[in-house]
């Protein structure tokens, strides 16, 4: 188990004619567990818990990825490693978290290599919408890009440990200075 998880912002985009982003996770979770599922680069992928804050302005959730393929084995600190035997129809899961702020627009999503990129986040949304899209827009604190901007980048790595202030990422995006 990881001790640490790691997660970005974004800033949710509908295109004209796009539903809510809150709304299309109502109607994906309204759905049973198979019709939520969907196939997004050879994987599947659905929506799995949904639940608002009593405030009404957050959503969180999870979204799964399935492995039924190239499971990992199993063994003990005594024992060798022999396979992985899942029941007929079940697949080893891998979890995003997930937190939306409705009225910022704001998507804050759990990364990691076997997890959902918003790539096939987009992807796996489309697939309940009649038209449009959504785009995710990675955020940053003013106070950072303020710093990127007036030195030399050679390396950026950004840790948020509990945002509880997120007003500095209602203000417009800025374009970092380039040397």
């Amino acid at each position: 188990m990881d001790k640490m998880i790691t997660a970005r912002f974004f800033r949710v985009a509908a295109a004209d004619g796009t539903p809510p982003l809150s709304e299309t996770f109502e109607t994906i979770h309204d759905l049973s567990f198979e019709d939520r599922l969907q196939e997004v680069q050879s994987s599947d992928v659905r929506l799995e818990r949904l639940q608002h804050r009593p405030n009404g302005t957050m959503i969180y959730g999870d979204f799964v990825r399935l492995q039924a393929d190239n499971k990992p084995g199993m063994a003990s600190k005594t024992t060798a490693e022999v396979p992985l035997n899942l029941p007929v129809g079940h697949a080893l899961t891998h979890t995003a978290a997930f937190g939306y702020d409705r009225e910022r627009s704001i998507l804050c999503l759990q990364t990691n290599r076997s997890g959902l990129s918003t790539k096939n986040l987009s992807t796996y949304l489309a697939y309940f919408i009649d038209r449009g899209g959504y785009s995710f827009v990675p955020l940053a604190r003013k106070g950072a890009l303020m710093r990127l901007s007036s030195v030399r980048v050679r390396q950026l790595q950004v840790k948020i440990g509990s945002p509880d202030d997120l007003s500095d990422l209602d203000d417009e995006t800025k374009p970092l200075k380039r040397t």
